[in-house]
């Protein structure tokens, strides 16, 4: 997935404190429903998430996330 550089990256912590980055996709409604088998993400509809929008700061810290999310599509940090 190559992402839009004016489209920053979604911060989505989950109530077990695992955090998914990505970046929004409205072409596929699907884009934060994602499978893991390593079970970071509780798969359930009543999981409480929080979502924010990661505005370009400048910081080395969004360009490497940018740059990762386009490498693997959506990356998962243990909580």
């Amino acid at each position: 997935m190559k992402a839009q550089r004016d489209q920053g990256p979604l911060k989505s912590r989950f109530d077990n404190g695992s955090m998914m980055h990505n970046i929004a996709d409205p072409d596929d409604a699907m884009f934060m429903v994602r499978p893991d088998s390593r079970r970071l993400i509780p798969m359930s509809y009543v999981s409480p998430i929080e979502t924010e929008y990661w505005d370009d700061d400048g910081s080395p810290e969004y360009r490497m996330m940018f740059e990762r999310i386009e490498r693997e599509g959506m990356v998962l940090e243990r909580g």
